[in-house]
């Protein structure tokens, strides 16, 4: 897992290559009345794209699209390395019924892998979490990767911070 996400920053630190680099950020699932669907994409080339349709928030919902610093990306690349061993791959894979589950897509040119994690802990973590925010040195590092997404996703679309 680490190599694809250090050729991910190693592309992202050249302005010729680092287009070829897309990170999205994924939650799907719930009960059937609370169902959140939330697709992030963010690229070397400084987009972003959010779509998010959820039930139980929905002035959090919406597509929207804008820019982002590449040193976003890198940070957020950094916290996902960082997880290592709390991401899972599809093989590995196994969620309850009804529960939240999140995924990461990392591409480098035409190469992709898949992150697999477990969405409700993440989003219990960060409630618990000080409200003096950025707080990364105390955060899990998929708390810190949803922590930025949610306020990627909160500065196109408005609306409600990620569940909790």
């Amino acid at each position: 897992m680490t190599d694809h996400i250090e050729r991910a920053r190693e592309r992202l630190t050249d302005p010729e290559t680092r287009e070829s680099v897309r990170l999205t950020y994924y939650v799907h699932g719930g009960a059937p009345t609370e169902r959140l669907e939330e697709r992030v994409e963010l690229t070397g080339g400084g987009e972003i794209r959010v779509d998010v349709r959820d039930d139980t928030d929905p002035q959090r919902g919406g597509e929207a699209a804008g820019t982002v610093d590449t040193e976003e990306l890198t940070t957020i690349l950094d916290a996902l390395d960082e997880a290592g061993e709390t991401l899972r791959t599809r093989e590995e894979a196994s969620f309850p019924p009804d529960s939240l589950v999140g995924w990461i897509e990392v591409t480098v040119g035409d190469e992709t892998e898949t992150y697999y994690f477990d969405a409700d802990a993440v989003f219990e973590g960060l409630s618990k979490a000080p409200e003096d925010r950025p707080a990364e040195e105390r955060d899990a590092p998929l708390e810190t990767v949803t922590y930025r997404v949610d306020r990627l996703r909160t500065r196109l679309l408005g609306g409600g911070h990620a569940r909790s």
